[in-house]
């Protein structure tokens, strides 16, 4: 991997568009996971979520359980989200705000 395109990966992080979709995709599955019953055992996801008739023509137990959707905000991929959104938000304080701090006081 050369360093151009390494620059250009760490190029996305502080861009605020980044940080609102991040923070989006954070509110849909935190939606999610009040929707359906958390930490629930898989007799419970069985009866309430059944396989011939999914809600929304998509959700079984099968689905919740694969994607962990029973247990959503200790989930690795929800965690991971959060640190993303941090680490987005705090390059873009940096590469933003201080370069305008800077130059406030310079003036």
């Amino acid at each position: 991997m050369s360093i151009f395109s390494l620059k250009k990966i760490l190029n996305i992080f502080p861009n605020l568009k980044f940080a609102i979709f991040i923070l989006s995709c954070i509110a849909v599955l935190s939606s999610l996971g009040s929707f359906i019953e958390q930490d629930e055992n898989t007799l419970f996801y069985e009866e309430n979520y059944p396989l011939d008739k999914p809600i929304y023509g998509f959700i079984t137990y099968k689905t919740i359980l694969f994607f962990g959707l029973d247990h959503v905000y200790v989930n690795w991929w929800f965690i991971l989200l959060l640190i993303i959104l941090g680490i987005s938000l705090i390059s873009c304080s940096i590469t933003r705000q201080f370069p305008l701090f800077y130059n406030s006081i310079r003036a």
